[in-house]
């Protein structure tokens, strides 16, 4: 288990645009596949996520899961917020999922919470339940 410590530290080195490597972070985009491989898309970005934080494997893909997890919660919050019409805490919950894709290396939630953050803003209702689905679906693609 990670400590609270080196949780921090991990996150602080991560949310910057170099990692502790000191090299431009990589990243990966999925495609419809996994890359003709046996590897599925969510271990290359664990190997990604632990190379530029200085990370054994065990310990990225115990954050990654714990990510997961929270993209999971954060996927039942959002369809409540849009049920209930609050387009504010919606913006708010795309302005965060925004950062934490970033922050884990998985930019296709980085670019759902932007897209979520704009259309909560700009009052498009129609397309927030449109990238609610693309969010439901990238989750399952991953975790």
């Amino acid at each position: 288990m990670l400590s609270k410590l080196s949780l921090i530290e991990t996150v602080r080195y991560y949310t910057g645009i170099y990692g502790k490597t000191g090299k431009k972070r990589e990243t990966l985009t999925l495609n419809a596949t996994d890359g003709g491989g046996n590897r599925s898309p969510s271990d290359e970005k664990i190997e990604i996520f632990a190379r530029e934080m200085g990370l054994t494997l065990e310990e990225a893909s115990e954050m990654f899961e714990e990510y997961g997890k929270h993209i999971g919660n954060t996927i039942e919050l959002i369809r409540s917020l849009l049920e209930r019409g609050d387009l504010e805490s919606l913006a708010r919950e795309g302005h965060s999922l925004k950062g934490s894709g970033r922050m884990y290396g998985v930019e296709e939630i980085s670019e759902l919470g932007s897209k979520l953050e704009i259309a909560a803003k700009n009052l498009r209702k129609t397309e927030l339940s449109d990238i609610l689905s693309q969010l439901e679906k990238l989750r399952r693609k991953l975790w």
